[in-house]
């Protein structure tokens, strides 16, 4: 019984074999390959992610507080310009009459 088992299974990885040699998979990509080879993480980008000191909490605090401050800076900016138009256009407005 166990040589039936055998044979079958050995049939059946002959079988697999001649799928993948008749689909063309045991091909190699040269160019797949040679992008792969090109990534940034393989060319050495992104160790300096892995290697950074992390932030204490004092740290993060501080750069949490900073870009809330240049959030709240940008938002003030956009509102004044925007004031500064309407006042453009009101005073246009005022003199074409």
């Amino acid at each position: 019984m166990a040589k039936r088992y055998n044979e079958k299974k050995q049939k059946q990885m002959e079988q697999a074999i001649e799928r993948e040699l008749a689909t063309g998979q045991d091909k190699i990509d040269i160019q797949g390959t040679m992008q792969n080879d090109l990534k940034a993480s393989a060319m050495g980008e992104g160790e300096q992610e892995l290697f950074e000191k992390k932030m204490s909490k004092e740290e993060k605090k501080a750069a949490a507080k900073a870009a809330r401050e240049a959030k709240k800076k940008a938002k003030v900016t956009s509102q004044i310009c925007l004031v500064v138009v309407l006042c453009f256009v009101l005073f246009d407005e005022y003199y074409r009459c």
